[in-house]
């Protein structure tokens, strides 16, 4: 069964540009739909060796970080979560 969620985005996602966003059969928890996204947008949120979160993008879930939800990356996704994806900009001058 599908899943949709409330996306909120600093990035444009193809695929996922409606709101709400269905997502498609299998990306059921947070790690599935950030290889998903990863997918469309052709870089990886989640290093393929470690399993970890790239260094450069923040992932809330219902207005909370995701490593404070039960499950972390491996948390799963029900209808109507809000997620949150945006990539940290760089500072400099």
């Amino acid at each position: 069964m599908s899943v949709t969620i409330q996306l909120r985005k600093n990035i444009v996602i193809p695929g996922l540009d409606t709101d709400p966003a269905t997502l498609p059969e299998g990306v059921n928890t947070v790690r599935d739909l950030l290889q998903y996204v990863g997918s469309r947008i052709h870089f990886d949120l989640i290093d393929p060796n470690s399993g970890d979160l790239h260094e450069d993008f923040e992932i809330g879930i219902n207005g909370k970080e995701v490593w404070f939800s039960p499950g972390g990356l491996d948390a799963p996704l029900s209808d109507n979560d809000l997620v949150d994806i945006n990539i940290v900009g760089l500072g400099g001058g």
